[in-house]
């Protein structure tokens, strides 16, 4: 009797340890399940402070477009020589309140600093062909900076600097644009 009373303990407590770890693994599934449910939740891609307080401006430029910009990259250099861009990066990038100051304290003062990245998140970037030509496709409407880092040779020492635009792109338009106005130690 002491037996079958032994065997009928074993087995209770072999049926909690197993509903126990039924448990925890139901707990681990249903954490496993949250993690996949809130990783497919919108997040903010960059989860920067900076692009959540310019989410406003930047919503507009999310979705998407059937604007087209294309142009040329090509600077005059003080010596009368033309500078194409060719092979050059070039980026648009939504006129916001983060990217007016970026190009107002990088981009017009000559220096030429990586964009900051929470602008990275909603910007487009191309290369521009031998001839510095570009295309960006699918556009929604708005404002936009158009910049392209620059390096080259003149006078046997290299110079940088950033060529830039800025054009404005109504709903379904297709915008021309030439890059011509270059700052950095080229002097132009």
């Amino acid at each position: 009797m002491r037996r079958a009373g032994e065997m009928r303990m074993n087995d209770r407590i072999g049926r909690r340890r197993a509903a126990g770890a039924a448990v925890r693994c139901a707990a681990a599934g249903a954490a496993i399940a949250t993690v996949l449910v809130l990783g497919a939740c919108w997040q903010n891609p960059t989860g920067t402070r900076g692009e959540l307080r310019n989410e406003e401006e930047y919503a507009a430029y999310r979705l998407p477009g059937t604007g087209v910009i294309e142009g040329q990259v090509l600077i005059d250099l003080p010596s009368g020589e033309k500078l194409y861009g060719g092979e050059c990066q070039v980026r648009l990038l939504p006129v916001t309140t983060s990217t007016r100051k970026y190009f107002e304290s990088v981009v017009l003062t000559g220096e030429v600093k990586p964009v900051p990245t929470e602008m990275e998140q909603v910007s487009w970037l191309e290369r521009a062909d031998a001839l510095g030509r570009f295309r960006f496709i699918n556009l929604p409407g708005g404002n936009y900076y158009v910049i392209c880092p620059m390096a080259w040779v003149q006078n046997g020492a290299t110079r940088e600097g950033i060529a830039f635009a800025q054009t404005a792109l109504s709903p379904g338009e297709k915008a021309a644009v030439v890059v011509t106005r270059g700052t950095g130690s080229s002097g132009g």
